[in-house]
């Protein structure tokens, strides 16, 4: 039976790349998928549930990128890397809308059952 999808917004996959600032030293990452409200990544950092973190997104396509901050919401080892879910915080409304015209361009990979 397949499990249903709570999170409020669809993960996207994406060629977009991001990068990260933690304790003011850029780090690199590479991103997992990416949605409205957030995104996944994957580095070799310990990045601490709670912290804020300084985001470039770089959307190739677009020739563009947004900057904004998220919070990491949540994260877990895994086979010698760390997987951190980032929740977007304090994004501008024109970086909003440049964020959802480029979701607009992609398919989601999960989706709600509702």
């Amino acid at each position: 039976m397949p499990t249903r999808e709570l999170r409020r917004f669809p993960r996207i996959a994406s060629t977009a790349s991001v990068k990260v600032r933690y304790n003011q030293m850029p780090t690199d990452v590479l991103l997992e998928n990416i949605s409205a409200g957030g995104l996944c990544f994957r580095c070799e950092c310990d990045v601490p549930t709670g912290d804020n973190l300084e985001l470039e997104l770089i959307f190739h396509e677009f020739n563009v990128s947004l900057f904004c901050k998220g919070d990491v919401v949540w994260r877990m080892s895994e086979t010698g890397e760390q997987v951190v879910g980032v929740r977007f915080s304090g994004m501008e409304a024109q970086e909003k809308k440049l964020l959802m015209r480029y979701l607009g361009t992609l398919d989601p990979i999960y989706r709600d059952s509702h």
